[in-house]
């Protein structure tokens, strides 16, 4: 086994590979048969520990995973991994710190489910915290891996904290066609930037079905890690009282239709609102100060994006100077943004006047060619 002295991250990143290998061959796996009322106790500083939950609990009596004691963590190589049958489970107050897991044992630190096949429910997630301080290669996979990966209905993911993550894959992935999803009142906080991106704080499903995934009332603070800080590729997301402050980007609506994006805050958050698709209401959201007076962005539609159609925009708060539209082309890219209706929005507390309530009537005040290919143009009110 080769040992490298950690001088810049590239070394960093041969070094982790290096306490990979290590930690797949001295991990400890732990076989759990969940059972009602059952409780299975982390102990300890733990590195390497699997823990691989079968059974279930009741709805009554369900069965808890958490920590004998305050100082109990799970380092490097560890991770909880629930079959595709499991139900009524409970994993609470635990502490992941400075993970590195290989995806094909398992595809994040919790694992919720494994398949599409996976008839998991009735999960809850309650104040675990993540955190991490490793450096990762920028664009290997070798190393990627979510630190939550949802196959199940009924999952409720609350009151955690997630901080630092770096490498590949977003930090909660839900996949689309389980119901009755809810990530409510967690924090994400100080991820950088990659420069391949694939670092979303949140992203549901890959234009794959639907989703009534309710993702409510967390707060994204310093979050760089991708353009897209939740990604939405499912239909029927609800997205509501979430709070973005110092980051690249907010809500993106990628692949879906039928989303609501509600009473949101976005401060100095460079894309608070990007969207493609049809039937998205934009409602009660407040815009506040950031370099480019950025607000909502359209995608005009083509092969990589659905056509924007049929669209609420309506008692939004715009605290900036100037109220703009930005709508992004790409090449071969050409259904242009229809049935934009807007009423009832405010500037600085003031009724927005618009020329037309839709977007389309009005003037197109600036079309910049960009160095990606892509065309962006502004539309002013």
């Amino acid at each position: 086994m080769l040992f490298f002295i950690i001088k810049d991250m590239n070394r960093f990143y041969l070094t982790v590979l290096g306490i990979l290998f290590l930690a797949v061959c001295n991990a400890k796996v732990i076989n759990v048969q969940a059972v009602p009322g059952g409780i299975y106790y982390v102990s300890g500083d733990n590195r390497d520990l699997q823990i691989v939950v079968k059974g279930k609990g009741t709805e009554t009596r369900p069965f808890v995973i958490r920590p004998r004691s305050k100082d109990a963590i799970m380092r490097g190589n560890s991770f909880i991994k629930l079959d595709n049958q499991c139900a009524n489970i409970i994993i609470r107050d635990l502490t992941f710190e400075d993970n590195v897991i290989q995806y094909k044992s398992s595809t994040s630190l919790i694992e919720i489910g494994r398949s599409k096949k996976s008839t998991v429910t009735n999960i809850r997630i309650e104040n675990v915290e993540f955190r991490s301080r490793n450096g990762f290669k920028d664009r290997d996979k070798e190393t990627q891996f979510h630190w939550i990966n949802i196959f199940g209905n009924n999952v409720v993911i609350n009151k955690c904290r997630f901080s630092g993550k770096r490498n590949r894959l977003p930090i909660i992935h839900v996949n689309s066609n389980f119901d009755n999803n809810v990530i409510r009142d967690n924090i994400f906080q100080d991820v950088p930037s990659r420069a391949a991106g694939a670092l979303e704080a949140i992203r549901v499903g890959l234009a794959d079905g639907d989703s009534d995934v309710r993702i409510v009332g967390n707060s994204f603070i310093n979050y760089h890690g991708d353009s897209e800080t939740i990604s939405i590729k499912a239909n029927g997301a609800v997205l509501s009282d979430n709070t973005f402050i110092n980051s690249r980007s907010g809500i993106s609506i990628r692949y879906g239709n039928n989303c609501d994006i509600v009473n949101n805050t976005f401060s100095n958050t460079v894309t608070p609102i990007r969207i493609a698709g049809s039937n998205h209401r934009i409602v009660g959201n407040t815009f506040n100060k950031n370099k480019k007076d950025a607000s909502i962005t359209f995608m005009v539609g083509g092969k990589s994006y659905p056509n924007v159609e049929n669209i609420e925009i309506s008692r939004n708060q715009f605290n900036l100077k100037n109220v703009t539209f930005n709508c992004i082309q790409f090449p071969n890219h050409h259904s242009f943004p229809s049935d934009i209706r807007l009423s009832q929005n405010y500037q600085n507390g003031i009724p927005l006047e618009n020329k037309h309530t839709n977007i389309e009537n009005n003037r197109i005040a600036t079309k910049n060619k960009r160095s990606d290919n892509t065309v962006l143009y502004t539309y002013d009110f």
